[in-house]
């Protein structure tokens, strides 16, 4: 009989990062869901649809939503989305 094994979150995230070049890859979708969050939370500040918002910053309903999705955005695109949801976009380096 086979029986499925769970293994909790953090058990499974610590053996992810012990493969070769995971840990990069995992620092790289944190911070393209970061980017979304920013993206959707803005957003719906600003009381826009994802349409309103797509039409500000030129592009389509599915680019947006695809930003929101977490898909790759560049830092001018996320500096649009700022300036239109009433806000600027900010950079900052930390030790």
């Amino acid at each position: 009989m086979n029986r499925n094994r769970y293994v909790p979150l953090e058990d499974f995230g610590r053996k992810l990062e012990k493969i070769p070049g995971m840990s990069r890859l995992i620092e790289e979708e944190s911070a393209n869901l970061r980017a979304a969050e920013f993206v959707r939370h803005s957003r719906k500040v600003a009381r826009l649809s994802q349409a309103d918002l797509a039409e500000q910053i030129g592009v389509t309903q599915v680019r947006v939503s695809q930003m929101e999705a977490g898909k790759v955005v560049s830092l001018a695109l996320l500096a649009r989305v700022a300036k239109a949801c009433g806000g600027s976009l900010r950079l900052s380096f930390e030790k």
